[in-house]
């Protein structure tokens, strides 16, 4: 999707071992919210003021730390961060250290792009760090004023404040206006429908099996032992826990059947991504 780029235009980091360093000139960097947690200084990861700037040109602050992914910034040109529901807002005021690290990244980017497949349709709250990040002037500026004015703040009981009471954000008002602020200013929305087209069709199978033998099925109730064979416990399975257990001999063969008739045709690209819900299942 991208020719002009080589293979070794692009670095993905996976460790500590894989930070980048003054004489690389990748021109894609990928690694994961933990990650650049863990490559961030701990000042990049501490709460930044949003409402002002580092210094006097309007510049935020520069990273003194070399080894600080952040301080690589006059290379970035764009920030794509995916699943970005995860950057939450905290009701507290302090988010998250990883939320601290993509602000401070997205801060010295020309370009953000967030992607997220996670609607936030009744608890908008979450959005603000996420919307605060593309575009300052946007929203109010503060998360207590956005949550006045879009999440419903209301003063509720809590037992563990020294008050008594904490304020709540996990409501909603004024949809209609916040929908259309951000579809106007910030957000892309992709439907299903809109690029149903350009989905492959999908195609379902029943694969019916032969009914497992009497050998193959498990006691109604399991005995849980500790290391010395002691009982711990006894635990009742329900009827499709001892169901998956008693088919899972013949869908492993089926399923060996299938991947070996896929390896044997070397020039064959498909993958088989397997589902599956109880443990003792998977770990046939």
């Amino acid at each position: 999707w991208m020719p002009h780029l080589a293979p070794s235009d692009i670095h993905v980091i996976f460790d500590s071992a894989d930070k980048l360093r003054d004489d690389d000139a990748y021109k894609v960097v990928i690694t994961s919210y933990d990650m650049l947690r863990r490559l961030s200084c701990s000042r990049c990861c501490e709460q930044e003021d949003p409402s002002a700037p580092a210094s006097a040109d309007g510049n935020y602050r520069a990273c003194p730390a070399e080894s600080c992914i952040v301080s690589r910034n006059s290379g970035w040109k764009i920030i794509i961060a995916d699943e970005s529901h995860k950057l939450a807002t905290s009701a507290m005021g302090t988010d998250s250290q990883i939320t601290n690290a993509v602000r401070s990244v997205c801060r010295r980017a020309d370009h953000v792009v967030f992607l997220t497949g996670t609607p936030s349709l009744n608890k908008p709250f979450d959005l603000y760090n996420q919307i605060n990040m593309i575009r300052r002037d946007v929203l109010p500026s503060t998360r207590d004023a956005f949550g006045v004015r879009y999440c419903d703040k209301r003063k509720v009981p809590c037992r563990f404040m020294a008050s008594g009471f904490r304020y709540d954000y996990s409501g909603l008002c004024r949809s209609k206006e916040l929908h259309l602020l951000l579809r106007k200013e910030v957000m892309i929305r992709r439907m299903k429908t809109d690029i149903a087209e350009q989905l492959p069709e999908k195609t379902r199978q029943v694969v019916r099996l032969p009914e497992p033998m009497q050998c193959d099925w498990p006691p109604p109730v399991e005995i849980v032992t500790d290391d010395q064979g002691n009982e711990i416990e006894r635990k009742r399975l329900s009827q499709f826990h001892r169901v998956g257990i008693a088919k899972s001999g013949m869908v492993a063969q089926w399923l060996l059947e299938k991947l070996g008739s896929l390896e044997d045709n070397i020039d064959s690209a498909n993958k088989v991504v397997v589902f599956a819900h109880h443990k003792k299942v998977m770990n046939r």
